[in-house]
């Protein structure tokens, strides 16, 4: 049984690759106010496990189960980097507006399922996400990219490595 579904998983994934690289000419014809699109070939590091992605788009509270909620911490537990830029550190909290998820042995972070984004939040967003053709009256978004944390204490506290990439609507 769990075969025949990882089979249908793996096939269902193979025909929404090729649908979305046979629409990808027109995708990069027309790119949203000026903005460059994302592709796998321009985005640094590639996209990352195919399953994923495709779980969190069909069902994102099917991943739940395995995640761990979390939000960006307080700026009082901001370090700064050796650099003079500083770390952006997410906290494990109850109701956390993200998720980390484990794949592969890597942490990504993806928004939690039923995340809205608002003036309030619109700015920690961003700083965690690439925030592609957002617009105050955004009507959605589509993961493209999970941001990558790095664990600084072990499932309490991570530090962002790697800025996602979300597309609005």
């Amino acid at each position: 049984m769990k075969e025949e579904i990882h089979g249908q998983l793996q096939q269902e994934i193979r025909k929404r690759l090729d649908l979305e690289l046979r629409n990808l000419p027109n995708q990069i014809n027309q790119p949203q106010q000026n903005q460059q699109l994302k592709t796998p070939d321009n985005i640094a590091g590639g996209l990352p496990n195919l399953e994923f992605m495709l779980i969190y788009k069909e069902d994102p509270r099917s991943l739940s189960e395995n995640a761990i909620e979390v939000s960006e911490a307080d700026r009082s537990m901001v370090q700064p980097r050796i650099s003079s830029t500083q770390a952006v550190i997410i906290q494990k909290v109850r109701r956390g507006n993200y998720w980390i998820l484990n794949e592969a042995d890597i942490d990504y972070m993806v928004p939690r399922h039923n995340i809205k984004i608002n003036e309030y939040n619109s700015k920690t967003v961003a700083n965690l996400f690439e925030c592609q053709g957002y617009q105050s009256e955004y009507s959605g978004f589509q993961l493209i990219k999970p941001a990558k944390v790095s664990a600084i204490s072990k499932g309490e506290t991570w530090q962002l490595v790697e800025r996602g990439i979300l597309q609005f609507d």
